[in-house]
């Protein structure tokens, strides 16, 4: 049985939202008929006197339940009558979110500071499903900077002799291509300088970082804090991080040693100092994030651990270990411990959603901000068809899939990924969409592939409720979702939803 017309044609749909004025900012309103990628076009004239340069479209989070904060996407304002285009990820129902007038901060730290008030005229604001061509840049993007690490922890290949990587740091004139894009670039940007190692480790880590000038980008990393030391993390709390994400997974030395092949206290006196740090600096902007992968070694440590991140005035992240095949004969046998992936691998089942739950309202409680992050890494068990997926009682006519946002935009969670060989991915789990041509300057080169063939035949499928050819190997939550939904509602044919 096919696809109902309709999937095919959501991206018809244009919605007006709700605005409330004020002199310095437009307040918005939409309720979004599903979670997903949705564009924004503005258009908006600026006053002659107008002295502000940038132009931000925000999106408001629960920050008790979102670490990272609101999303925001600035871009760069021009005089006149001008239209603009964003896109956003919503969730189903109700959001809200502010339209704002910036100029420029006093610090690289810091590279906006709000307008005292609003010199433009909104002329119109209209909210739509986005088209199989994406009219922006990527505007969350991940840079592998290293693959070297001094951890050997059970859960990764650094900790498995035989699954080892080569090391290698991201290439040098990569590197510098990616620098001046950045640095050319008139939208805001995120970049994750993250990998499968430490990143702090690789000199491109300060490298890029200290040569990125223009303010419309921002970094972030994860780190296993070992080399937080009193030099970096003053130079971090002066220079353009949204975040620190460090890599815990335990709340006691006993456990930490275990996973993480390392001594606890060294990481928890590294992340006082930052948190101090960030507290001596009066920065609202920078947040330190402790993260967790939740297996059955760990499991009973959450509480302890959200009492940790309340010392630290830190939010947290948890994660499930990865569920492929791969990992399967994964085997780490040291004299304290013996780490068999497989027997690890928390699977879904009623008594685990309501200890999760338990954990989101002791985080509420003691007002830590606590998310459990589900999009990459989700809770999987078997379909009645046999089937890896995300177990869920709260399936509708709406296919998951067509809610992945990332072949769009991004946000902390999901992110575009330039891989050390160019290749270009829309996720981390994602095969890739192309490569970039070395003769182009490179976002001309991104763009190539970001519109290319195959990732617009991927949003094709995603707005028609089809697991595209590239994520199909993938375990994320759209992913394992949508398998269970086609079990349920229908069966899947060979006939793809062609692009234009």
């Amino acid at each position: 049985m096919g696809y109902p017309e309709k999937y095919a044609m959501r991206h018809n749909h244009r919605i007006t939202p709700i605005l409330k004025n004020s002199d310095r900012e437009v307040e918005w309103e939409f309720t979004a008929p599903r979670q997903g990628a949705y564009q924004f076009d503005l258009k908006l004239e600026t006053m002659d006197d107008n002295k502000t340069p940038y132009l931000a479209l925000s999106l408001r989070r629960d920050e008790l339940t979102n670490p990272f904060g609101p999303v925001r996407k600035i871009v760069k304002l021009s005089s006149g009558l001008k239209s603009y285009t964003f896109y956003l990820p919503l969730d189903k129902g109700l959001n809200r979110g502010t339209i704002s007038l910036l100029n420029t901060g006093p610090e690289p730290w810091k590279p906006f500071q709000a307008s005292a008030i609003f010199p433009i005229v909104l002329k119109k604001m209209v909210v739509s499903i986005p088209e199989h061509r994406a009219t922006i840049a990527p505007d969350f993007i991940l840079i592998p900077v290293t693959n070297h690490c001094n951890y050997s922890c059970v859960m990764c290949s650094h900790g498995v002799p035989e699954k080892k990587p080569s090391l290698s740091h991201f290439p040098e004139p990569l590197a510098g291509r990616f620098i001046n894009a950045l640095n050319r670039s008139t939208t805001s940007c995120h970049v994750a300088l993250t990998g499968e190692g430490e990143p702090l480790i690789s000199p491109l880590f300060f490298r890029i970082v200290n040569d990125v000038t223009n303010p419309l980008v921002k970094f972030h990393f994860a780190t296993n804090g070992s080399l937080l030391n009193d030099r970096n993390n003053k130079w971090i709390v002066k220079s353009p991080f949204s975040h620190v994400n460090v890599s815990l997974d335990a709340a006691t030395p006993n456990v930490y040693r275990k996973i993480r092949n390392a001594p606890f206290k060294p990481v928890i006196q590294n992340l006082e100092q930052l948190s101090d740090a960030i507290k001596a600096s009066g920065r609202s902007d920078l947040r330190l994030i402790i993260n967790m992968t939740l297996m059955s070694e760990n499991q009973n440590e959450v509480p302890a651990f959200i009492e940790l991140a309340g010392r630290l005035n830190a939010g947290v992240t948890v994660n499930y270990l990865n569920d492929y095949n791969y990992f399967h004969d994964w085997l780490v046998e040291r004299p304290e411990f013996r780490f068999d992936y497989k027997e690890q691998i928390l699977v879904h089942n009623e008594t685990l959603e309501t200890t999760v739950t338990g954990y989101q309202k002791l985080a509420r409680d003691a007002g830590v901000p606590f998310m459990i992050d589900e999009v990459m890494r989700p809770l999987l068990g078997r379909s009645p068809g046999g089937k890896l997926v995300r177990p869920s009682n709260e399936l509708t006519n709406d296919p998951p899939i067509s809610g992945c946002p990332y072949l769009w935009t991004g946000d902390w969670r999901g992110t575009f990924v330039l891989h050390s060989g160019g290749e270009l991915g829309a996720c981390c789990l994602q095969q890739p969409l192309g490569k970039v041509i070395d003769s182009l300057p490179l976002e001309e080169a991104i763009d190539k592939v970001w519109n290319g063939t195959i990732a617009r035949q991927t949003r094709a499928d995603i707005l028609a409720g089809k697991i595209p050819e590239p994520c199909s190997g993938s375990n994320c939550l759209f992913v394992a979702l949508q398998r269970l939904w086609n079990e349920k509602f229908y069966t899947v044919d060979s006939e793809r939803s062609r692009i234009d």
